[in-house]
């Protein structure tokens, strides 16, 4: 007698939530220890009048016992006063798992599948070799064998980056590829291709080195200093909602706050905020290796930028939310390096311009909580 298979099937809603409720756990709490070891947030004040405020409004939303820690940090941080921020556990356990479908998430996101997805309306890196499930391929797509691969790496002239094409996040396991008298370096060590190709195994692609707008290179002329923009789909409409750009530092590849990297907000006008923060701690003024300063800097190419992450939001209509990491260069086009739609970090936009989702707040949690 054949025997009942008993499954979940993965379009049932429950389940999804709750697997990506429990990855919000983890997330949160990963987020709650890292953030409230920095001393810049251990003496921000707090007061009882502000936390009977943020209860009393989202009590609205059937919404009860906040944990205000975040309200009260973000409040600290920017200087705005709102009750309608969003912590962290509340989008990664709540938010995300019930406007978008999570488990396409990866898939979308794939950095080696953006030329075919996004190439059409958007200016992508290019990419000389490209791995995808352990296949290699080339600039066009087509299928080649490893020897092949090789040989693509071994007539390279300049520097270009590799990286990982999947489940990536903090600029982890970037690096670049570059050779020198007749050496290849691996970021600042001598290493041989196989040995590249046997530590990346799958799942990465080896791009050019994107030239920036010559504005933006300098606050730091080692890092393609790239910026962030967060989107939100409302009724048929795609909303931009918050932004900040990001800067290196002297010597490292990448912008992302884990390798040293500074964020600065950016308003609706296109202007940077008056500081940076590095991570959750440390406030600058001005760049601290270039010593370049922030306040007054109007970001190239920002209004352009835009239309483009709302044209490109229009293609995913499994996600609300998107974040859009992109870049201005030497061409003054736009630049897409990146679309995270999983587990978006959101804390830079609040901690730096005030809540997320601004006025759009109300209707967002009452379609999360309220439907």
């Amino acid at each position: 007698m054949k025997s009942e298979n008993n499954y979940i099937p993965i379009n049932n809603k429950t389940y999804r939530r709750f697997i990506y409720g429990v990855a919000g756990v983890l997330k949160e709490y990963s987020y709650k220890h890292k953030v409230r070891k920095y001393a810049e947030f251990k003496r921000f004040k707090r007061d009882k009048d502000y936390k009977k405020r943020i209860n009393e409004y989202y009590r609205k939303f059937n919404v009860k016992n906040i944990d205000c820690y975040d309200h009260f940090m973000y409040r600290h941080s920017c200087g705005v006063d709102s009750v309608k921020y969003i912590p962290e556990y509340m989008f990664y356990r709540y938010i995300e798992p019930v406007n978008s479908q999570l488990e396409l998430a990866r898939a979308y996101a794939d950095k080696n599948l953006y030329k075919l997805k996004f190439g059409n309306i958007i200016k992508t890196p290019k990419s000389i070799l490209r791995n995808i499930n352990g296949i290699f391929f080339n600039e066009k797509y087509e299928e080649i064998n490893y020897e092949t691969a090789l040989n693509t790496l071994s007539n390279i002239e300049e520097k270009y980056i590799i990286k990982p094409s999947l489940y990536t996040g903090s600029g982890k396991s970037i690096s670049s590829i570059e050779k020198k008298e007749n050496n290849f370096y691996l970021g600042n060590d001598i290493i041989s291709l196989e040995d590249i190709l046997r530590r990346y195994k799958e799942n990465f692609s080896v791009q050019e080195n994107i030239k920036q707008n010559i504005e933006i290179s300098k606050f730091n002329s080692n890092t393609v200093n790239s910026i962030k923009i967060f989107t939100a789909r409302i009724d048929s409409d795609i909303i931009f909602m918050n932004s900040y750009a990001r800067f290196g530092r002297k010597g490292v590849v990448t912008d992302n706050y884990g390798t040293g990297g500074l964020y600065c907000g950016v308003n609706k006008d296109g202007f940077l905020n008056d500081f940076a923060y590095h991570g959750y701690n440390g406030k600058f003024e001005v760049h601290p290796d270039s010593e370049y300063k922030f306040k007054g800097f109007k970001y190239p190419g920002f209004f352009e930028i835009i239309e483009k992450a709302r044209e490109l939001h229009k293609e995913l209509p499994y996600f609300r939310f998107a974040t859009w990491d992109m870049t201005y260069d030497n061409k003054d086009q736009p630049v897409l390096i990146e679309v995270n739609l999983l587990h978006q970090d959101i804390s830079g936009y609040q901690l730096q311009n005030g809540p997320l989702f601004g006025e759009y707040t109300d209707r967002i949690l009452s379609d999360t909580f309220l439907k």
